[in-house]
């Protein structure tokens, strides 16, 4: 869980350095201080219900300060059928979604089968360079990088749906 929340500070670190336009001021935080702000609003986050992510995720979408949006109706793509009602919803509606800031990215044309695990799906890029993935049908967003070894560690760095890391990733990068 660490290397998520130092990748994450780091990333950070790099965005304030070189973003002259949309600056991000860490305003004197130790790596412990943000690693506890991180976990403490994950939680937060990952005990909403679905609904209320998603309803505060789609605002958080329409808001171009934030997110690059572009939606295109798109619903007969065949990966699409091995993706869970929500994530099907989601991608039929926006081919691509990006961050302002960092380099997250959802894009339907994106969506495969991981190259060395086929029973998982990428579905998008984190803003750390890590994989978003998710199992067939199932809501639940797993951040990984290609070094875990086991369903344990793939576990540790998750969130309940897409609209809960699209939450979580606006607290990051603009909160």
């Amino acid at each position: 869980m660490h290397s998520i929340v130092i990748v994450t500070f780091l990333v950070l670190l790099f965005i304030v350095g070189v973003s002259g336009v949309n600056q991000l001021v860490i305003k004197q935080k130790s790596m412990s201080k943000f690693a506890k702000e991180y976990m403490h609003e994950k939680q937060r986050i990952n005990a909403l219900p679905l609904q209320s992510a998603k309803d505060k995720a789609e605002m958080l979408l329409a808001d171009s300060q934030k997110f690059r949006c572009i939606k295109e109706a798109n619903g007969n793509d065949v990966l699409l059928e091995r993706l869970s009602p929500q994530l099907r919803a989601f991608f039929s509606l926006y081919q691509t979604v990006e961050t302002v800031l960092g380099e997250a990215r959802l894009n339907r044309a994106d969506i495969k089968a991981v190259e060395y695990d086929k029973g998982l799906l990428q579905i998008g890029t984190d803003m750390a360079g890590t994989t978003l993935v998710v199992r067939p049908l199932q809501e639940t967003v797993y951040i990984i990088d290609g070094t875990e070894r086991s369903k344990t560690e793939i576990s540790e760095h998750q969130f309940p749906s897409l609209y809960h890391w699209i939450l979580m990733t606006n607290f990051i990068l603009y909160e």
